[in-house]
């Protein structure tokens, strides 16, 4: 499992144990910049790799 992937589980098992929508609402941004976060670094990861290979 991903980053991504345990991001979106953290919001669905708040979702459902029944978590007030306000704390829900803040997960899910919390969750959406996390996965921001992990795509830059993927990409970022990806243009390292390739200059390595170019060396």
């Amino acid at each position: 499992m991903g980053a991504l992937d345990t991001a979106r589980e953290i919001v669905k098992i708040a979702v459902s144990s029944g978590l007030g929508q306000e704390l829900i609402a803040l997960l899910e941004k919390k969750s959406a910049l996390l996965s921001e976060q992990v795509s830059t670094l993927e990409s970022e990861k990806a243009v390292l790799i390739k200059r390595y290979l170019t060396l």
